[in-house]
């Protein structure tokens, strides 16, 4: 996603560029803290979402690694975040 936001951006400035001039322009920038739909909403309106279980991912990474021997390979896990 943040590569795909890079060639955006850099298309909007290469054309502002192109149409106002370089420093000629003053360009903000906001955002908020989502990404994604809510799941319960999309369910709400009858689309196929849900939440990720997160105890089900570790334990997935966790059992797939023991093929490498025993041990815990899983440094940190936040969310979806390993």
């Amino acid at each position: 996603m943040y590569a795909q936001l890079d060639v955006t951006i850099g298309a909007l400035l290469d054309r502002l560029d192109t149409l106002v001039g370089p420093d000629k322009y003053v360009l903000a920038l906001s955002a908020d803290h989502g990404v994604t739909p809510i799941p319960e909403q999309l369910k709400a309106e009858g689309k196929d979402a849900g939440r990720l279980d997160s105890q089900a991912i570790f334990q997935a990474i966790e059992g797939a690694a023991q093929k490498a021997g025993p041990g815990r390979y899983v440094g940190h896990f936040t969310s979806n975040d390993v």
